[in-house]
């Protein structure tokens, strides 16, 4: 995951690997995803090709697919999928895949291409597998979502690729382990290929603090609709509930979607008009007896 501000470099580093590994494992077959139909021809598809324009003659357009001469493929897709199309993902066999704005995505989409990420090609003479598969994506931070938790909150037990039913770290044929989430981080700042006036036009034009330090700095503690502009972690998170008072109200919220997360928190409301909140269910794509099930368990 390569996280950062505007400007800081991040599709066309998205767009070069997916080049290189394209190129690098002949005949493998490659994924770019954006969110929308529109984002993805406007921002992504357009970047791809002012990199590499010389290879817009191997782009078939009306599938959105890119032949490269050593039979790798590349599939340029949106993301707002029906359930027909996420049926005709799981039907893939990806080498790799690449996401443009990760966070513009559900968790449940990630988890879909992850799952895909199943191509081999063996050599026949010495019988390993030629390809190396690979999972990358590019996002502006957006809060505590779920990129934050698992490459931020849990990157040390996320670092490395673990036996699920062990939990002992992976090994490659080298006997090295296997590497699992990794986060770069950039800010604005950091990329010398912006204008010399571009960085100053910015942060006199957004005086939003919020604003300046997501969009500039990459700040995942701050973005566009906090409503507690002064929230830190450190100082309002608790460890557990055993701190809320006793004789507290408990309280239950609710925001009801499907495409979008439902989001619904568990709260204690104490003598001095304190609100905690002490659990939260968010999640997307979900029948509502599905949801029901994990809030059972969050208020039990």
């Amino acid at each position: 995951m390569f996280a950062g501000g505007f400007a800081s470099g991040k599709t066309d580093a998205l767009c070069i690997r997916a080049f290189f590994l394209a190129k690098l494992m002949p005949g493998s077959l490659g994924f770019i995803g954006r969110a929308t139909a529109g984002e993805l021809y406007d921002s992504t598809i357009k970047s791809f090709f002012g990199l590499f324009p010389e290879l817009s003659d191997f782009y078939l357009a009306r599938s959105t697919t890119l032949r490269l001469p050593n039979g790798s493929e590349i599939l340029f897709r949106h993301l707002d999928l029906s359930q027909a199309e996420m049926g005709k993902i799981r039907n893939t066999n990806l080498c790799w895949f690449a996401i443009d704005q990760a966070e513009e995505i559900t968790e449940d989409v990630y988890d879909l291409l992850e799952g895909r990420i199943r191509q081999t090609r063996v050599d026949p003479v010495t019988g390993k597998d030629l390809y190396r598969r690979y999972a990358f994506c590019v996002c502006n931070p957006a809060g505590h979502n779920w990129i934050w938790r698992r490459w931020v909150r849990d990157a040390e037990e996320n670092k490395w690729v673990r036996d699920p039913e062990t939990g002992a770290f992976q090994l490659d044929e080298k006997g090295k382990r296997i590497a699992g989430y990794q986060l770069i981080q950039a800010t604005t700042l950091d990329n010398p290929h912006n204008p010399k006036d571009y960085v100053q036009r910015i942060l006199s034009k957004h005086k939003s603090k919020v604003w300046i330090n997501r969009y500039v700095y990459g700040s995942w503690e701050s973005f566009e609709g906090l409503i507690y502009d002064d929230y830190n972690a450190s100082i309002h998170d608790v460890p557990d509930e055993s701190r809320v008072p006793e004789g507290a109200r408990w309280l239950v919220a609710c925001d009801p979607a499907y495409n979008n997360p439902t989001a619904v928190l568990l709260m204690a409301l104490d003598y001095d008009d304190t609100l905690w909140v002490v659990g939260e269910h968010y999640a997307a794509s979900m029948q509502p007896k599905e949801h029901a099930g994990s809030i059972r368990i969050m208020v039990a």
